[in-house]
């Protein structure tokens, strides 16, 4: 009995020696995602604790799953109306994105990504109606104001502005659609902001909240906040105001859903600037179909940067970077890598249209 008690004791000691062993990133064993090649990994193995943690911030996978839906659910229905949809002229649409600015600023819309809100709801309308250019056009500056206006209902905390006072402002982006040689009213009515409401809440089934690529980021760098236990904390938050700045950029020169649906945008620049801030290696989001050349030179020329970041952290921690954030976003690397090269592509491009476009002043003021 008392060899059967010493050799217990040394189990016991030998146990509580491999507990107090040292991780390699912060609780990296107790979630590792579980998903295989063709499922995406779930919150179904994370520790009690996290997953309330993760419910307290608002940024739980059921949440995560939802939004997805709903997503998929739209470009489903994009696709199905294929070219017979509405799209805005670039400069048009420039013009109607400014407007916004200005008109979020005029209700309050400006602390919760109320401009990506708006952006979003007048993009996913637009892309819904079956109509010619012109028609598109003309109805453009109502559609503006009327999708601030309805953001402003749903916001309790901005302030309470007629759609008179909306109307004034969409009417001096009308003024600059006609000096830019379309044939459009220069004048739009406060009626016609309240008509263009219900055509928006009609055409969208009432469901006018839905995630902008700056929503999908505060919930994408939370549960990556979570997830490593805040280790990164200081990081995320550099990473989170990149790509947020970045998100404004790219929806300037991108419509919703054209080429990227707000998920996978989100998705891409948050692996970019993960890159940037060293937390996980370039050469892990490289898609199979892209060589290490072509990959490198696409990064360097969509950062304007003319050298590499290089990661800080060692293979061990790496690996597990990459498996926690296929576990934030709820995607494959695959999938993370097809969205990463797909962002890189965009911001090239906007590299390219800024530098050879030539500084012009503001179309729209912002002030009444």
């Amino acid at each position: 009995q008392q060899q059967q008690q010493r050799q217990q004791q040394q189990h016991r000691r030998r146990q509580a020696k491999q507990h107090q062993r040292p991780q390699s990133p912060p609780d990296a064993q107790a979630h590792r995602p579980k998903g295989g090649a063709d499922t995406p990994p779930t919150d179904a193995d994370v520790r009690q604790d996290m997953l309330e943690q993760l419910e307290v911030r608002g940024a739980s996978a059921d949440l995560l799953v939802s939004w997805a839906r709903d997503e998929e659910k739209v470009i489903t229905q994009l696709q199905q109306l294929g070219d017979h949809r509405a799209e805005l002229p670039s400069d048009v649409r420039e013009v109607m994105l400014r407007c916004l600015h200005g008109l979020t600023n005029l209700v309050g819309l400006t602390n919760n990504g109320g401009w990506f809100d708006a952006a979003l709801l007048m993009d996913l309308y637009m892309n819904m109606q079956p109509m010619g250019i012109e028609a598109a056009v003309a109805i453009a500056p109502a559609t503006c104001a009327a999708a601030v206006g309805l953001m402003r209902k749903l916001d309790q905390s901005s302030s309470t502005v007629r759609p008179a006072a909306l109307a004034q402002l969409a009417t001096k982006a009308a003024h600059c659609l006609r000096n830019m040689g379309h044939t459009t009213s220069t004048i739009v009515t406060a009626e016609e902001v309240l008509q263009q409401e219900r055509a928006i809440l009609q055409a969208l089934s009432w469901r006018v909240s839905r995630p902008s690529v700056r929503s999908w980021l505060t919930l994408l760098c939370d549960r990556m906040d979570v997830l490593t236990r805040g280790a990164w904390n200081v990081q995320l938050e550099w990473v989170f105001t990149s790509a947020n700045a970045s998100a404004g950029m790219l929806v300037m020169h991108s419509p919703a859903y054209t080429p990227m649906a707000p998920r996978q945008m989100a998705n891409g620049l948050l692996c970019v600037f993960l890159v940037v801030a060293c937390l996980v290696p370039l050469e892990a989001l490289r898609p199979a179909s892209v060589n290490v050349s072509e990959w490198e030179e696409l990064f360097v020329k969509s950062q304007c940067q003319t050298s590499l970041p290089t990661c800080a952290l060692p293979p061990v921690v790496t690996a597990s970077m990459l498996e926690l954030l296929q576990l934030a976003t709820g995607g494959r690397l695959c999938d993370l890598q097809a969205q990463v090269h797909a962002t890189l592509l965009t911001m090239q491009r906007v590299v390219i249209d800024c530098g050879t476009r030539q500084p012009q002043k503001p179309l729209v003021q912002h002030q009444i």
